[in-house]
């Protein structure tokens, strides 16, 4: 059960050929705060989802506040993955989640957006 709520490096979107894929298949749902990007692809992994966090540099102009801000993010997708419908097992979805909103919000706001926001995806997959 304890591991269910971690975030390890198998679920980060780090590969630059797959992120590339993602913003290119244009799927993309605008929730404010968030952008997010999405993309399934047909090869399987260890884990179901992937996710990449970004902050745009025109809005946040210190780096601190857009570390803040993934740091965040990170958090409540950890605490909430569990709500993303994977359609079947041999399928991976790939996410790009990025922050538009000039003010920093909270956790507590951050956490309610993202369960609004999976709501959301899950229709569309």
């Amino acid at each position: 059960m304890a591991s269910s709520f971690t975030f390890s490096k198998h679920e980060k979107l780090c590969s630059k050929r797959n992120i590339e894929k993602v913003f290119q298949g244009k799927k993309v749902l605008h929730l404010f705060p968030f952008s997010i990007y999405y993309q399934i692809f047909e090869q399987a992994d260890k884990v179901p989802v992937k996710i990449a966090f970004g902050v745009s540099k025109k809005t946040h102009k210190k780096a601190t506040d857009r570390n803040r801000i993934k740091r965040l993010m990170r958090e409540a997708f950890r605490l909430n993955k569990g709500n993303i419908n994977s359609s079947t097992k041999e399928k991976q979805l790939a996410i790009i989640l990025v922050y538009h909103a000039k003010q920093m919000m909270n956790y507590e706001e951050m956490e309610l957006k993202w369960k609004e926001a999976l709501i959301e995806l899950n229709k569309k997959i």
